[in-house]
């Protein structure tokens, strides 16, 4: 029988769930909010490419040309952006569940931007409901809504996953049933926590040895330790800038080429040609140049990063390394109350980039070593708090 809550969807490869549009009112205020602090700059953005390409057309002057076209940059930001608040105003956010024979699909519907997770329906172990789900993991924040999701519980993924967050309880249980029985798994009861979820910055508790067994270190780290009972010792080498830069260094060549074309050819127009207005572009244009340069910077400072951890039993000495200078971290082993992976706050190309988190008793978490890949982190992370819980 057809659950109002939803529409099911029999198909050859599996089963689709259509679930209704959510009904937020808080999604319609941010939507009013983007559309109104994007507006203005979208208006300033239009003169910002239009005006120099006007100016070309009467005049033939080709760097008018580039610096209208440089110009689309912001327009197509801020005009996005507009979009963006028309679709959170005047259509709703709507979830769409698929079940094949190999995996579990979840696409959120906004307008016509789609985004989709995948998970292999094999390493799904069980599913249940989640009230008051944590969203650390997902927006790297510490604030809480109160809404329902379908926490997955995921072979060899301690992050878990997520389905149809922000739908009330009446859509989530017959769903959650359904899924359960569609997958052939068991349906565990309300979690009071997400499972996996990320710790807290100020995380704070005297927790035993882990019984949860260190995963293998991942195939060509090149990171090395030496475990003794006495303490631990890790050293991190430089990992390269093509790897530690998480293709930062390539958008950065690809960045400062352009700039420095740009900026090239409109010193010649003003030294050459005498072209007053020519410095003024010069002026601006160097803005860009700074950001490029930094970014470069950044990069290159991440592939050359180097660290050693020492976890003593009592005291976590950290020595840490990059192209500015050594910076020595020194806590008492009481202070440190665990290590995890969280987001580091920087994303490449829309991913987030995962870093090395000290749990600290009474002050904010030590986030590094952002430059190593998730598996490693993950490894690291397990190899460090086994041996700082193993001296409480």
């Amino acid at each position: 029988m057809e659950n109002p809550q939803f529409r099911e969807v029999i198909e050859a490869q599996g089963v689709t769930f259509w679930l209704p549009k959510r009904k937020h009112k808080a999604i319609k205020i941010i939507g009013l909010v983007l559309l109104f602090f994007s507006s203005i700059p979208m208006i300033f953005a239009y003169n910002f490419c239009i005006d120099p390409f006007q100016e070309y057309l009467e005049t033939g002057e080709i760097f008018m040309l580039i610096f209208s076209i440089f110009g689309l940059i912001p327009l197509f930001i801020t005009v996005g952006m507009v979009l963006l608040g028309l679709l959170l105003i005047f259509f709703g956010i709507q979830a769409r569940l698929r079940i094949t024979h190999e995996k579990v699909e979840a696409r959120e519907y906004l307008g016509f931007f789609r985004k989709t997770w995948s998970y292999p329906r094999a390493d799904i172990q069980s599913i249940a409901k989640q009230h008051g789900t944590q969203l650390n993991r997902v927006t790297n924040t510490k604030s809480k809504m109160d809404f329902v999701v379908i926490s997955l519980s995921i072979k060899d993924n301690p992050r878990g996953g997520m389905l149809a967050p922000g739908y009330p309880a009446a859509v989530i249980d017959p769903l959650l049933q359904r899924l359960g029985e569609e997958l052939s798994i068991p349906v565990e009861a309300e979690l009071e926590n997400p499972p996996a979820a990320e710790h807290d910055d100020a995380q704070n508790s005297d927790d035993s040895v882990s019984t949860e067994p260190i995963p293998d270190q991942p195939e060509g780290s090149l990171i090395e330790y030496e475990d003794r009972p006495e303490g631990l010792a890790v050293r991190i080498p430089p990992v390269g800038i093509r790897r530690g830069s998480k293709g930062m260094f390539t958008f950065s060549i690809i960045w400062n080429l352009l700039t420095f074309f740009i900026v090239g050819f409109l010193i010649y127009e003003a030294v050459v040609k005498g072209d007053d207005e020519a410095l003024v572009a010069v002026a601006v244009m160097s803005i860009f140049m700074l950001v490029g340069v930094g970014t470069m910077l950044a990069s290159i400072n991440m592939g050359k990063r180097n660290a050693d951890i020492l976890v003593l039993p009592n005291e976590v000495v950290i020595k840490r390394r990059n192209i500015f200078g050594e910076k020595i971290l020194q806590h008492n082993l009481d202070q440190v109350t665990g290590f995890h992976v969280g987001p580091s706050g920087m994303e490449v190309n829309n991913v987030k980039v995962m870093e090395l988190k000290i749990d600290l008793s009474g002050s904010k978490a030590v986030g590094m070593l952002s430059q190593l890949t998730d598996p490693e982190l993950q490894w690291l992370a397990a190899l460090l708090d086994k041996k700082r819980a193993s001296f409480r």
